[in-house]
């Protein structure tokens, strides 16, 4: 093993000798930019293929990424705070709902914050959820919603109560049920926290079990603030996802 290491190695060297000798330092530095940007362009366009993948099997427009000042929108407050559109992607979605502790999800309701075009309410669509919501601000996205959520199809289909709402997502009145609430990094952390003091007085009204998916590690940071318990990291890194839960 050891030998066959070493001469990886040598090879490797003598290979890098080789370039520098031919090309000089200036081609050998061109060479590595140019795998590096094939490597990175090359992922991108995977991900656009696999993004619209979704819609074309299920008849929606949920892909792409828009920027929020491309629309026009009620409360330019809260627009200094938002973020962009992209929807989930959907093998990323199905990983953190396979990470929920065991529940019963006929007696949860599933609300997204900041649920865009609706992917991710389509994706809960899934499970069986008793009800699945989503919160947009942006009334051109919550149309495309709207839309998409009468235009979808899919055999694994199992919850059809879904609506999208038009709505400030500080201000917005949660039903008094047992919820999964999900939150892809709508804003930053200055709306997370007038999202969360809502909730807390949500839950002051209505003691109940809240799971929060959330990825971004300034919204985590915010939430774990709030006085939830991280339960699972699902993936680590600046936009990564934990879930989070209340203790009713």
């Amino acid at each position: 093993m050891l030998a066959a290491n070493r001469g990886t190695i040598l090879g490797f060297s003598r290979r890098l000798r080789s370039k520098v000798r031919r090309d000089g330092i200036g081609g050998l530095a061109l060479a590595v930019w140019w795998q590096s940007w094939r490597r990175v362009n090359g992922s991108k366009r995977q991900e656009r293929l696999l993004d619209g993948e979704f819609d074309r099997a299920h008849g929606v427009d949920t892909a792409g990424v828009i920027s929020l000042y491309s629309l026009n929108l009620p409360n330019q407050e809260n627009l200094d705070h938002g973020l962009k559109y992209q929807g989930i992607n959907p093998n990323i979605f199905r990983k953190m709902m396979g990470a929920l502790p065991a529940i019963d999800f006929s007696k949860f309701v599933f609300i997204d914050y900041g649920s865009g075009k609706g992917r991710a309410l389509l994706l809960a669509a899934e499970y069986p959820f008793s009800r699945i919501i989503g919160v947009e601000f942006a009334p051109e996205l919550h149309m495309i919603a709207k839309r998409n959520i009468q235009a979808y199809r899919n055999s694994r289909q199992v919850c059809r109560a879904i609506q999208s709402i038009c709505a400030d997502a500080t201000t917005y009145e949660l039903p008094a049920d047992p919820a999964v609430i999900y939150i892809y990094n709508p804003f930053d952390a200055v709306l997370m926290t007038r999202v969360l003091e809502n909730v807390a007085v949500s839950l002051a009204a209505h003691p109940r079990q809240l799971y929060l998916l959330v990825s971004g590690e300034s919204l985590q940071t915010v939430v774990a603030g709030a006085g939830f318990r991280r339960l699972v990291q699902v993936s680590p890194g600046q936009f990564g996802t934990a879930i989070f839960a209340n203790s009713p």
